[in-house]
């Protein structure tokens, strides 16, 4: 669990501090560079935030704004499994 939680902090930084993308108004800068540009002068462990944190809010806050912009976020899948007998219930997956 520790390595993984090392690799995703690492993938983290590379994916905001170094790696450049091609979305709108991005310029093929990484987004902490954007923000920056953008007049952001706070502390830069901004862009170190685990991104897992904002899971359950994320398709809460942009899908009310722009439906089309949802192909990124989380997939919430609506197929039911069947759990041993013993729970007597079922679960979505």
């Amino acid at each position: 669990m520790r390595q993984f939680l090392k690799l995703s902090a690492h993938w983290v930084y590379v994916y905001n501090v170094l790696h450049p993308h091609s979305g709108v108004g991005m310029d093929n800068q990484p987004p902490l560079a954007v923000l920056q540009r953008l007049g952001y002068t706070g502390d830069e462990r901004i862009a170190l935030f685990p991104p897992v944190l904002l899971d359950d809010i994320s398709t809460d806050l942009l899908l009310p704004c722009r439906p089309e912009a949802g192909n990124d976020l989380l997939a919430h899948y609506r197929r039911r499994i069947n759990v041993p007998e013993a729970t007597e219930q079922s679960h979505l997956v």
